[in-house]
C-alpha cells in the first residue's frame, strides 16, 4: 500500500485575514526552485481566531463547561485500511524509474536507520523526505519512517498517517498523535478517532491524553475525565497537562508554566485557550514544536526565533516568516540593542522600505551576508526571494551584483541567478566579483563548456588554506558531476589530491539498480553536522553517487549547495 500523500499548499503561520488583500508590504518568496523541492505545508490553524475561553475571571462563577464551543464529532475509524504487510506497493518516483525497486522489503529498515534527520541542508532534507515517504509498507518500514519523521519534526507528514492507525505498529501510532497536534489545522486532532484506535496502541498515554483534550473541547466533561483516568493508568500525565484539560473544560484558569515547551498536546492545549508558553520553551525546542512555537501568543522576538529555525529546517514557510519580520521594528532602531532575529527584522524591513531597485537589491545582500554569521542566510535568501527576483535585471555594482547571485542561488532562483551573472559579464566583465562566481558560471553550464576566465578565478581566490580549498572543492565538485573537460589546473589539482572516498556498500546498490538504497548510502556519507566541513573530496563523492544513482538534478543542487556552504 503506498504511503498517503502530503496535502498541497503553502506554510502559513499567521491568521488568514492577514494574507487578504490589502496584502502588508512583504517579501515572500520566489517560486519554488530546484533547491526548494517540495515546500512544507500550512502551519495556520483556520480556527486560531477563535480561542476557547479558559473560564470565569477571579471572582466570577459559571456552569462548567457553559462558554465552551458546541461538541466536535469524533469520526469513527470504520473506513481505516490496516496495513498490508506484503510486497512494495508503487513507491512515489524520484528522478526516473521507482525510489526503493529492487530493494527487499526488510533491509529498508535498517538502511534508513542510519539516515540522518533531521537533515541538515536543503538537498539531503529533500531527498530524506522523498526517501521515507516511498518507502514500502511492512510494518518494520513504516516504524522506522515514522521514527524517522518525527526526529524531523515533520508533522505533516506524520499527519498524513492518520487514516491508518488502526494499522500501525502501536509505537508508532504516539508518533503520529503528536505530529496531528502540532500540524496546521487544530481540527485534524480530534477529527483522526483517536478513542477508536485498537489494541495497545490506543492505550498508549499520549493517544488517550489526545482524547482528553477532544473531548474536553467537545464540551464532554466526564468523557474527558474518563480519558484522563484511563491516561494516568497507563504513565506519567503531568500536572501542568491536568491543568490545561481543567481550564478547557471551565473548571479551572491555566497559566503559562503549565504548558511546558516540548509537548506538542499542551501547546495545542495552550493554542486553544490563547494561553503563551513560557519563555523558556522558545530556548532550545525540538523541530516538532517549531510551527507551535511561531504561531503561538508570544513576543515576536520568540516567535522569530522559532520560525527562522522552522524556515531552516524546511518546517516552517519563508512567506510567514516575511509576515513576522514585517511586523518588527523600523529600519531606524539601534540594532546593537536589540536581540538577534529582531536585528534580522530591521534588515529585512529596510528592504521593504528601499526606495529603488539598486538600494533594495544592495539592502537584500546586506540582510543575507548579516544572517550568515548565525548560519541563515539561506533563510534570508527565501524571506527575499521576490526582492530577489525583481532586482535581479538591475546593473548593480560588482560587489552587489555577486552578492545578489549568491543570493539567489541559496533562494533556488537559478533564472535570477543567470541573469545577474549575463549583466555583470556585460557591464563588469573584467571585475573580481564577476571571476569569483565562475565555480557558479560552471556548475550552473550543464554539460556544455567550461566559462571564459578560470585563470581570472584563479587569480581572485584568497591566499593560503582557504584559497587552496576553494579551489580543491571547485575541482571536485565539476569533476564529480562529469561531461566536460576541466581546465588544465583544475585536472592537475585532482591528480594531486588523489581519487574520492569510497562510500561503503553504494557500488553493490548501484550494481543491483537499488536507487532508494543507494541514496540512503549517499546521505549516511554527509552525516547530520551540515555542508559548511564538508571536505572537498567527500563532497565529489557524495556528488558523484547521485549522478551514479540517475539523479543528475540532484546531484547539480547539492554541488551548488555545497558551494555555497564552502564561501566559494
Amino acid at each position: 500500500m503506498p504511503t498517503p500523500a502530503r496535502a498541497e499548499g503553502p506554510v502559513r503561520i499567521l491568521p488568514d485575514f492577514l494574507y487578504g488583500d490589502p496584502a502588508p508590504p512583504v517579501s515572500p518568496p520566489a517560486p519554488s526552485g530546484p533547491e526548494d523541492g517540495d515546500g512544507p505545508l500550512s502551519l495556520m490553524p483556520p480556527d486560531m481566531g477563535a480561542p476557547v475561553d479558559a473560564g470565569p475571571a477571579d471572582g466570577e462563577t459559571m456552569p462548567r463547561g457553559a462558554a465552551l464551543p458546541p461538541p466536535i464529532e469524533i469520526a469513527p475509524l470504520d473506513t481505516v485500511r490496516p496495513l498490508e504487510g506484503e510486497d512494495v506497493a508503487a513507491p512515489a518516483p524520484i528522478g526516473s524509474g521507482e525510489l526503493w525497486l529492487g530493494t527487499p522489503p526488510g533491509l529498508v529498515a535498517p538502511l534508513l536507520a542510519n539516515v540522518p534527520a533531521p537533515a541538515r541542508g536543503t538537498v539531503p532534507r529533500r531527498l530524506t523526505q522523498r526517501l521515507l515517504m516511498a518507502a514500502p509498507s511492512v510494518p518494520d518500514a513504516t516504524a522506522r519512517v515514522i521514527e524517522k519523521l518525527a526526529a524531523a519534526g515533520a508533522a505533516e507528514d506524520l499527519a498524513s498517517f492518520a487514516g491508518r492507525l488502526a494499522g500501525l505498529p502501536a509505537p508508532s501510532v504516539p508518533h503520529v498523535v503528536r505530529g496531528l497536534a502540532a500540524a496546521g489545522d487544530r481540527r485534524r486532532l480530534c477529527d483522526a478517532g483517536l478513542d477508536r484506535v485498537p489494541g495497545a496502541g490506543g492505550l498508549d498515554v499520549d493517544v488517550l491524553r489526545a482524547v482528553a483534550l477532544c473531548r474536553a473541547v467537545a464540551g464532554d466533561t466526564i468523557g474527558a475525565q474518563l480519558a484522563l483516568d484511563l491516561a494516568h493508568e497507563q504513565g506519567a500525565v503531568g500536572l501542568g497537562f491536568e491543568h490545561l484539560l481543567r481550564a478547557l473544560t471551565g473548571g479551572e484558569r491555566a497559566a503559562s508554566s503549565d504548558v511546558g515547551g516540548t509537548d506538542p498536546l499542551a501547546l495545542w492545549a495552550a493554542a486553544a485557550l490563547d494561553l503563551a508558553p513560557p519563555p523558556e520553551a522558545f530556548d532550545d525546542p525540538p523541530p516538532l514544536v517549531l510551527g507551535l512555537l511561531a504561531r503561538a501568543k508570544a513576543p515576536i522576538g520568540l516567535r522569530l526565533g522559532a520560525a527562522e529555525r522552522g524556515v531552516r529546517l524546511g518546517l516552517v514557510d519563508p512567506a510567514d516568516l516575511a509576515l513576522l519580520y514585517a511586523g518588527g521594528p523600523a529600519p531606524l532602531a539601534a540594532p546593537a540593542d536589540l536581540s538577534p532575529p529582531m536585528r534580522r527584522a530591521v534588515l529585512h524591513r529596510a528592504v521593504l522600505e528601499a526606495s529603488g531597485p539598486a538600494v533594495r537589491a544592495q539592502a537584500v545582500v546586506a540582510f543575507v551576508e548579516a544572517a550568515e554569521a548565525d548560519g541563515l542566510a539561506t533563510v534570508a535568501a527565501r524571506v527575499e526571494g521576490r526582492a530577489i527576483a525583481d532586482t535581479a535585471d538591475q546593473s548593480l555594482p560588482p560587489a552587489i551584483g555577486a552578492g545578489l547571485v549568491r543570493a539567489a542561488l541559496r533562494a533556488g532562483d537559478r533564472a535570477a541567478a543567470l541573469r545577474q551573472i549575463e549583466r555583470l559579464a556585460r557591464n563588469a566583465g573584467d571585475s573580481r566579483d564577476l571571476a569569483r562566481l565562475w565555480p557558479y558560471r560552471a556548475l550552473l553550464a550543464g554539460d556544455a563548456a567550461v566559462p571564459p576566465r578560470f585563470d581570472d578565478f584563479e587569480d581572485a581566490l584568497p591566499a593560503g588554506t582557504a584559497g587552496e580549498r576553494g579551489g580543491d572543492m571547485t575541482a571536485a565538485l565539476l569533476d564529480a558531476l562529469g561531461g566536460r573537460r576541466l581546465p588544465d589546473d583544475l585536472a592537475a589539482r585532482l591528480d594531486r589530491t588523489g581519487g574520492n572516498p569510497a562510500i561503503p556498500g553504494l557500488d553493490a546498490a548501484l550494481a543491483g539498480g537499488r536507487r532508494g538504497e543507494a541514496v540512503a548510502l549517499v546521505l549516511e556519507f554527509l552525516g547530520g553536522n551540515g555542508l559548511q566541513g564538508l571536505e572537498p573530496k567527500a563532497a565529489g563523492a557524495a556528488v558523484a553517487g547521485l549522478v551514479r544513482a540517475g539523479l543528475t538534478a540532484e546531484a547539480r543542487d547539492l554541488a551548488i549547495e555545497i558551494a555555497l556552504a564552502a564561501g566559494l
